[in-house]
């Protein structure tokens, strides 16, 4: 596997890829001399918490102002679980339309929160059967773990069947320990998002109100949410921290450093 802890000096620019969801396409770079590094392949597969403010292209634009070659893809619909996925002929299609180096696996926003008897009898084999596919098609292919966030009053459907999640810092706890029990008996590495919305909702100094983290319904990011998990994200995959990342999708500058600062304290960079 490539050391990205290497950033190329010219941008891989590649054309849109086959397969569902977005992708990224740019024009190649000028001049003839050849990239230093290969450009590093990502599947992102999930639902509306990946596909709402276009998540896979946040972390390909840390990447871009990085100078770190990056293509991607993604198979993500509303609502989808990785059971969905698992039976899914287009994103196994997408598993399979080429060598990946990284795939970042985000499940249903309640699934991984259910007790932990819950997750290992029901949510555990999806995952496991979403790994082996991809281990299949290649298996140098390293799993991303997209650990998500709480809502911002809890988990009010399941509040009665599980006591955890009744509070968004409940919940977020409940998600954390669903996606350890996926990482324990897979493998890969977690992406530790929900953890890091949770110091930002918990830091009375942060720098904006922490409703901004949500969109309206409470569940859904906002861009200011959306923005620090694309750099949890871009943390976790490439080893590199986001401080001092000139990309801020157009939110204020002192914003988006915090929010850089908080991603690299959480990922441990």
């Amino acid at each position: 596997m490539l050391d990205f802890f290497s950033h190329t000096l010219i941008i891989v620019m590649v054309g849109l890829l086959s397969g569902c969801g977005s992708g990224n396409s740019s024009a190649p770079a000028s001049g003839s001399a050849p990239p230093l590094l290969p450009t590093a392949k990502v599947l992102f597969i999930g639902n509306s918490y990946t596909y709402v403010n276009n998540l896979p292209d946040l972390v390909y634009q840390f990447a871009l102002a990085d100078n770190v070659a990056m293509s991607y893809d993604s198979s993500a619909t509303g609502g989808a679980s990785f059971a969905t996925h698992r039976y899914s002929s287009v994103t196994q299609a997408a598993i399979s339309a080429q060598a990946w180096d990284f795939v970042v696996l985000q499940d249903q926003s309640q699934t991984p929160s259910q007790t932990p008897a819950d997750v290992f009898a029901y949510a555990l084999p999806n995952a496991q059967a979403l790994v082996d596919a991809i281990k299949l098609n290649d298996a140098a292919s390293q799993i991303i773990y997209f650990e998500t966030w709480g809502r911002e009053n809890g988990d009010v459907d399941n509040c009665l069947y599980y006591s955890l999640v009744c509070t968004f810092a409940g919940h977020t706890q409940a998600l954390d320990d669903g996606y350890n029990i996926y990482l324990t008996n897979t493998g890969g590495k977690i992406a530790p998002v929900g953890l890091a919305w949770k110091a930002v909702v918990d830091d009375t100094a942060a720098p904006f109100t922490q409703t901004a983290m949500w969109s309206n319904d409470g569940s859904h990011p906002g861009l200011t949410g959306s923005y620090l998990t694309a750099a949890v994200i871009y943390a976790s995959i490439f080893n590199i921290s986001p401080v001092g990342n000139s990309y801020t999708a157009g939110l204020n500058a002192s914003i988006a450093v915090y929010l850089q600062q908080q991603a690299a304290t959480l990922v441990g960079l």
